[in-house]
């Protein structure tokens, strides 16, 4: 905004996803992992990320300057300094009608398209309206393209042999995500020695992470030699996505390697340490039917057989692959994306009010001059600031604290019925049996054991 405003630079908004709510994460029975997931939930919501932002924009430190400070510095006008539970910047890109940009199909968002678009719509007044008159535009994946595709030549014989010996491939790959040789390796040989499913693995890590243990280096050896591992630090996606050579992936739920496997019909399960917005592809994989689960790495490798096995059979079965399937036919990728989204971006056009806009890239003007702009300094704009924001604290730890509550006593309800309703079992042992019961039992003769006796 500073930069258009001030230089007079036309802009147009590009975003990658502009979903702003942190995903929670998957369910689990453990007391303490709900609580994480309660006090994750609270903090993570838009209002409350919205309101440390500007908080944190208005706050004055030694090592930067407060965003008004920046404003003045170039002659414009300051930005309202009440807290609102609204983005400052993004309600301001909607008013100057700013177009936005979004790479992702429409195929892949159906149930939250709509809403984005009448977050991002104009009807004249500023407020957020109905989607036919949005600024937003949603266009295609845009995928990384090497040089050089083309598979190396053991990885080609390794997809044959595993084909010609009828065993399914699954792809683990976590980029550049702290998942260390040692977890990949140990999730593959869970994968080697599944229950019905005859299974090989190419996974992506530095061979030279196992030179640092041998326990690791000997595992690496004997699932080479045994012909169901095959690894190497990069690949190239873009021809290894394929149905006819992977049947199946893990990944760690970037937005590039999603895309990839979207695009190619690929399920995937997505794994690793699940951070920013890979809960976001993850749970939009689970909505498309593409991936049975989002897990964490660790809960992924301490699961018991019963509930691995029953993970990759939902994974490989025909409910995922059908879905993948539908999917990759509705975003039907014919190129790397690049052409798409620029035309998108240099010749954006679209509706606003009743007339059609073309060319939409257009220079910020009087930004924050609005009803609630630079007037918000004085005293009385400034206490309804604090006494807004202290409600607000209040309200927001007394709902967190009510829940928390209500978390613990809904458990301890829960073990009491448990324990009240079990079967009972009362077992026998010789100190537990009455005296005369005990004399009354003849001695074991030589040769016998007494019954009890251990």
């Amino acid at each position: 905004l500073r930069v258009s405003e001030a230089l007079k630079i036309p802009i147009v908004g590009f975003v990658l996803q502009p979903q702003r709510t942190v995903e929670e994460r998957s369910p689990t029975d453990k007391f303490i992992d709900e609580v994480r997931n309660l006090f994750e939930s609270a903090i993570s919501r838009p209002s409350v990320n919205i309101v440390l932002k500007q908080l944190v924009e208005q706050a004055p430190c030694a090592a930067m300057h407060t965003l008004n400070h920046l404003r003045w510095s170039r002659g414009l006008a300051a930005c309202s300094r009440r807290v609102r539970t609204r983005d400052p910047q993004y309600a301001e890109l909607r008013n100057q009608g700013i177009p936005l940009v979004v790479p992702i199909p429409e195929c892949v968002v159906e149930d939250v398209v709509q809403e984005w678009k009448r977050e991002y719509s104009t009807p004249g007044d500023g407020t957020p309206g109905d989607d036919s008159n949005t600024l937003m535009k949603l266009t295609c994946f845009i995928f990384l393209r090497p040089r050089d595709p083309a598979l190396p030549d053991k990885l080609e014989r390794f997809i044959r042999d595993s084909r010609k010996n009828q065993r399914k491939i699954i792809l683990v790959s976590f980029s550049s995500m702290p998942v260390g040789a040692g977890q990949i390796l140990r999730l593959t040989k869970k994968l080697c020695n599944m229950n019905g499913q005859n299974v090989n693995v190419i996974a992506t890590f530095e061979r030279s992470d196992c030179a640092a243990k041998s326990e690791e280096e000997q595992d690496l050896i004997e699932l080479e030699n045994a012909g169901r591992l095959y690894a190497q630090r990069e690949l190239p996606f873009s021809v290894l996505f394929d149905r006819d050579k992977i049947d199946a992936a893990i990944l760690h739920g970037g937005v590039g390697v999603t895309s990839e496997a979207m695009a190619n019909g690929i399920p995937v399960l997505t794994s690793g340490i699940l951070l920013m917005d890979q809960r976001f592809w993850g749970n939009r994989l689970c909505s498309l039917k593409m991936c049975p689960k989002v897990i964490g790495i660790s809960e992924l490798l301490n699961a018991d057989d019963e509930r691995f096995n029953r993970l990759f059979d939902e994974l490989l079965g025909k409910e995922c692959r059908n879905a993948a399937a539908i999917l990759r036919d509705a975003i039907k990728k014919t190129d790397d994306g690049i052409e798409t989204n620029l035309a998108a971006l240099t010749s954006t056009r679209y509706l606003h009010g009743t007339r059609v806009v073309e060319n939409a890239a257009r220079v910020v003007e009087k930004a924050y001059c609005s009803a609630d702009g630079c007037r918000a300094r004085c005293i009385c704009g400034q206490c309804a600031c604090v006494v807004k924001a202290g409600l607000f604290c209040v309200l927001f730890w007394l709902k967190l604290i009510l829940e928390l509550c209500w978390l613990a006593c809904r458990r301890a309800c829960c073990r009491c019925c448990c324990y009240c309703w079990r079967p009972r079992t009362f077992p026998v042992d010789e100190m537990s049996r009455p005296l005369a019961l005990a004399d009354s039992v003849a001695p074991a003769s030589a040769g016998e054991v007494a019954p009890g006796a251990v």
